[in-house]
């Protein structure tokens, strides 16, 4: 009997480490998987930390332009605007814009 000799499926990455698993459709070996996914978890931080400002932002907007919604048609001084703003507190963490 001839024995079987399979090539070694290199990474399709690097090209220099053989892959993770030869029976994966995922070319790639052990190191360049955990490099792209420390890198994807590092830009995943990033994303949300950007889409919970945008909210946070959104979400004082909203709450800016309801104090004025509820002053009517009242003629305003910048030192009034600046401390209706200030005098309001902060939207809370579960209200959405």
């Amino acid at each position: 009997m001839a024995a079987t000799s399979e090539a070694v499926k290199m990474c399709s990455r690097c090209g220099n480490n053989p892959r993770a698993d030869a029976d994966s459709t995922n070319p790639w070996c052990t190191k360049c998987k955990a490099e792209k996914q420390k890198e994807y978890v590092e830009q995943k931080a990033a994303q949300d930390a950007a889409h919970n400002y945008a909210l946070g932002v959104n979400a004082m907007r909203e709450k800016i332009a309801a104090i004025f919604d509820r002053c009517g048609s009242a003629v305003f001084m910048a030192h009034e605007v600046a401390a209706l703003i200030r005098r309001e507190p902060a939207p809370r963490p579960d209200q959405t814009a």
